[in-house]
């Protein structure tokens, strides 16, 4: 009787474990159905019935970690995917998304970099590993490594744009202009519809000067993606660079159309602005980046450039030197200080300004000139005359000028 009891009790637990382990499954398959289409809250309640029924499966955690990620829960990712590898220590893919977590919602990118590197230890033959590990080395400004990294990415496979994509964006980087525009033309031949290749393959031919081709590529970027105002952004810098500001002017009121919270676009505006005299419009935007950056000493410089370009030099001093308040390690907002006060005639503190211009940096040609032009201008002819030969040598070509008609 006992044996038969036995044996019942046995027959019992088998089948209410069997239950629960087809239960968790069920729960399993319908978090996965409900996250390919988006219902990532509905998928975590999947995931969690299945966990209670089933704690021991490391799939679930890795599925219920990819949804805590796409729900921008980091730490709760990372603690799902650390427990799938607790539970499967040889499983690659749950480094290489712990180190995706760790990277998109984290920002840990030493870390991530770190799981990269695991999931490539335990299998090497995954492109995608070689591949996320050259973003984070790229987030680290290892650019070298980087390279690297998507080398072996191609080699793996070579017929994805964006290996190609990516080591061309890090030879950029490294200023090798000419081997970063091969990569990105193989990018384009892999995948002509990717409007980033042609924004980045634009930048390059900026680099190189190749202008037309530039246009050309960012015209393409549009074209493909007529939504992102980054690329009418920076096709409006091109065209301000080639003076073209009412041409830059279209693009930079495009790409404010799009994205109204990014104020450099309106600083870029304002100078396109001042490019076609409207110097009210110019202040206006100007005023608007600051309203909505109080802090931002880019903002106050750029207005105040903008003041001294239309000879409203006391107000572009003003600002300057909020600019400098704001950024007191930017030497250029200390120097525009002093050039400011050297115009008012307030020759000892620009001296001032430009002694602080150059104890941050002794090859500031500029600070020599003013100093120079500002002693002399206070009779000490001697002394400011040395000042702008010290300028001319470090390649300020006003000191030519200054040193034929004041030192004799």
């Amino acid at each position: 009787m006992k044996k038969a009891l036995l044996f019942l009790i046995t027959i019992l637990t088998f089948t209410i474990c069997h239950a629960q382990t087809d239960s968790a499954e069920k729960h399993n398959e319908v978090g996965l159905k409900k996250d390919d289409m988006a219902d990532f809250a509905g998928a975590l309640i999947e995931f969690n019935k299945a966990i209670a029924l089933n704690p021991n499966k490391g799939e679930y955690y890795f599925n219920r970690g990819l949804v805590q990620t796409a729900l921008n829960d980091g730490k709760a990712a990372v603690a799902d995917l650390t427990k799938a590898i607790e539970l499967e220590p040889q499983n690659a893919r749950y480094y290489n998304y712990r180190g995706i977590a760790k990277s998109d919602v984290l920002h840990e990118y030493a870390n991530a970099c770190a799981d990269y590197t695991a999931a490539i230890k335990l299998d090497p033959t995954v492109a995608n590993y070689f591949y996320n590990r050259a973003g984070e080395e790229d987030n680290l400004q290892d650019y070298t490594g980087a390279i690297e990294d998507y080398t072996k990415a191609i080699k793996l496979n070579g017929k994805d744009g964006d290996y190609y994509y990516g080591r061309g964006m890090m030879k950029r980087m490294l200023d090798d202009h000419k081997k970063a525009l091969i990569d990105l033309d193989k990018a384009i031949k892999l995948d002509a519809t990717q409007a980033r290749f042609y924004n980045e393959r634009a930048i390059i031919k900026e680099n190189l000067q190749v202008y037309n081709g530039a246009i050309i590529d960012y015209d393409k970027a549009v074209v493909l993606d007529a939504q992102n105002a980054e690329y009418y952004y920076n096709r409006g810098l091109l065209k301000r660079d080639l003076e073209d500001y009412s041409g830059a002017l279209i693009d930079y009121n495009m790409a404010i159309l799009l994205d109204t919270t990014n104020l450099n676009y309106y600083l870029e505006r304002g100078y396109a602005k001042y490019g076609i005299s409207d110097i009210p419009g110019a202040l206006a935007d100007c005023d608007k980046a600051i309203r909505m950056a109080p802090d931002s000493s880019d903002s106050y410089y750029k207005r105040a450039c903008i003041k001294y370009w239309s000879e409203d030099i006391a107000g572009a001093l003003k600002d300057f030197t909020i600019a400098k308040e704001l950024a007191p390690k930017d030497v250029d907002a200390v120097y525009e200080c002093g050039k400011m006060k050297f115009y008012l005639k307030q020759y000892d503190a620009a001296i001032t300004d430009m002694d602080n211009v150059i104890d941050r940096d002794a090859k500031y040609a500029n600070a020599y000139y003013f100093k120079g032009a500002a002693k002399i201008e206070l009779g000490q002819t001697t002394a400011g005359c040395e000042l702008l030969a010290k300028a001319q040598a470090l390649g300020c070509e006003e000191a030519v000028d200054q040193i034929k008609n004041r030192c004799k």
